[in-house]
C-alpha cells in the first residue's frame, strides 16, 4: 500500500507544472510579462483560511495575485470569497478544469509565474506566507 501511495504521489508530481514550465491557462488572464502569484484554495481548506488574509495583503502591496477557488458549489465559493474579503482577482473553477491543468499535489498550492513560466511552487501551509512569497519574487 505504501508503495502505491508513493507511486501515485510521484506520478502526480510528474504531470504538475514545475519550475521552468510555460503556463497555458487562458482562463487566468496571465500575460507573458510580469510576475503573478496563482493561489489555489477552497472554503473547506483550513490552511487556506489561515493563509488567505496574508495573500490578500500581498495584493494590497501591488503583487499580481490570482486566486483559483476550486469549490464545486459556486455559492459556497462566492460566500467564501466574500467572507474572506478578498481584494484580488478570483477565478471560480467548479468543474476542476484549471486545477487539472496545474495538477498540484494538495492545497494550499501556490505557483509563482514570471513572464509566462513557473519560477517557483509552494505546496502546503506556511507561516508568514506573504513574507515567504515576497522573498521568492524579490520584492
Amino acid at each position: 500500500m505504501r508503495v502505491l501511495t508513493f507511486l501515485f504521489l510521484v506520478s502526480s508530481l510528474l504531470f504538475a507544472y514545475q519550475k521552468g514550465d510555460k503556463v497555458n491557462a487562458p482562463q487566468l488572464g496571465i500575460s507573458q510579462s510580469g510576475v503573478y502569484v496563482v493561489d489555489f484554495f477552497a472554503s473547506w481548506c483550513n490552511s487556506c483560511k489561515k493563509e488567505l488574509p496574508l495573500i490578500n495583503n500581498l495584493s494590497a502591496k501591488g503583487v499580481n495575485v490570482i486566486g483559483v477557488d476550486v469549490d464545486e458549489n459556486i455559492q459556497d465559493a462566492t460566500n467564501f470569497i466574500q467572507e474572506m474579503g478578498l481584494n484580488f482577482k478570483v477565478v471560480k473553477d467548479p468543474k476542476g478544469e484549471i486545477i487539472k491543468t496545474f495538477n498540484p499535489p494538495g492545497m494550499p498550492a501556490i505557483y509563482i509565474i514570471k513572464n509566462g513560466k513557473v519560477i517557483d511552487t509552494i505546496f502546503g501551509a506556511h507561516d508568514s506566507i506573504d513574507e515567504f512569497i515576497l522573498s521568492k519574487i524579490g520584492a
